[in-house]
């Protein structure tokens, strides 16, 4: 039987049901994945079976002994703001990093003992993820990076090297479609990419539009227009990130949206956001009635006439799957003309909507297969074949 590591990531349960239990083990990062693993009976251990008492007392040392090498070093002479200057003097950084590297050296004890043939991750960039795969390409465990999304090109990401998502650790990559290939590829020469397609898009293959019934569960009406709105909320990976623009541009379109006596507006939050009640809220405050909600994606974009998009996000990609539908982002996808790009000042926003509530809806097959390549919901198939060639 050969051992298979897997990150928490519930959209692979296609893909790791198409493995035989009698030839793999799964072994998950976290104790909560293994719980969901058997939960639809498959057979899996936790990583963290594999320490032994041995482990945890060498990992309270490794930790003891760098937190007392971080506190003696003295801070590096750097244009630091006053806060983070005392942050580090005062062993801010040393107190930061004392759990973390009991965690991380507990990671990479387990990972020792867990002789895995391969390791898969939905991310390479988080510090136990990078670990892990760090040690497994330096002992010859290859390690297979399934992306949890597709990263998108927008003004807030800025010159390739200033977020961490431009780094690369694994040394194999399953691609959405070509521009997810090229954007690993302009990121590392040496990792292998091969286009199979991600399992959380195979749901879009071959769909069809349900709208009257998606307003019935929204309790809209489904003989006056809809607007689903995309909402986001602040992803600091980099500095161009701080700021205060899903907000503003929220009150922008509760502004605009007075203008369009008939039009109902549904609210999409994020899921991880934890926002709903301030979007709720805000709305109140203007007296615009709307639906607000951080679930259903599905049903709501099947009662959508238009989609808008708060910049470039995964949401517009599952929008351009179904048929006759209008889709605008407030900013992105420049290069991808079937998406209607509005700005986010009141007045642009006043504009854009009338225009895609007016507009015939476009082709979306060829933006379709730039980013999620071959839509026919065989990808976690795929997957699962390259999964079977690299533990061979």
């Amino acid at each position: 039987m050969k051992n298979i590591i897997v990150s928490t990531q519930p959209s692979w349960l296609p893909v790791l049901k198409q493995l035989d239990a009698k030839a793999y083990q799964l072994i998950a990062l976290q104790p909560q994945f293994t719980k969901l693993l058997h939960d639809i009976d498959l057979p899996a251990k936790s990583l963290g079976e594999y320490l032994t008492d041995t482990d945890r007392s060498q990992a309270l040392r490794d930790a003891s002994r760098l937190h007392v090498q971080l506190a003696s070093q003295p801070a590096m002479p750097m244009a630091h703001s006053t806060a983070v200057s005392d942050w580090l003097v005062n062993n801010g950084v040393a107190r930061y990093f004392y759990p973390r590297l009991i965690d991380l050296s507990l990671a990479l004890a387990a990972l020792q003992r867990a002789e895995a043939k391969l390791l898969i991750l939905h991310n390479d960039v988080e510090p136990i993820h990078r670990l892990l795969a760090l040690y497994a390409i330096q002992h010859g465990i290859p390690v297979l990076h399934i992306p949890h999304a597709i990263y998108l090109d927008s003004a807030e990401r800025g010159p390739l090297g200033s977020d961490i998502h431009d780094v690369v650790t694994a040394d194999y990559l399953a691609a959405a479609g070509p521009f997810q290939a090229q954007w690993y590829r302009a990121r590392s020469a040496t990792q292998k990419i091969y286009l199979t397609g991600l399992p959380q898009f195979d749901r879009l293959a071959g769909r069809t539009r349900k709208r009257d019934a998606a307003c019935k569960l929204l309790r809209l009406d489904p003989y006056k227009p809809v607007l689903v709105y995309m909402s986001s909320w602040s992803q600091n990976t980099n500095l161009l990130g701080c700021h205060s623009g899903v907000e503003e541009t929220y009150h922008n379109l509760l502004s605009a949206l007075h203008e369009f006596k008939e039009l109902q507006l549904v609210v999409k939050c994020h899921p991880r956001g934890n926002n709903v009640e301030w979007h709720m809220q805000e709305a109140a405050k203007t007296n615009l009635r709307c639906v607000v909600t951080a679930e259903h994606l599905d049903t709501t974009l099947m009662a959508a006439d238009v989609v808008l998009s708060y910049g470039p996000s995964n949401v517009v990609l599952e929008a351009a799957s179904i048929p006759n539908l209008r889709v605008a982002v407030t900013d992105g996808f420049d290069d991808d003309p079937e998406i209607l790009t509005i700005g986010s000042a009141t007045k642009e926003l006043m504009v854009g909507i009338a225009t895609a509530l007016t507009q015939p809806a476009p082709d979306m097959s060829r933006l379709l297969h730039k980013y999620l390549g071959q839509l026919d919901g065989q990808a976690a198939m795929r997957i699962a074949n390259l999964i079977r060639k690299l533990v061979e």
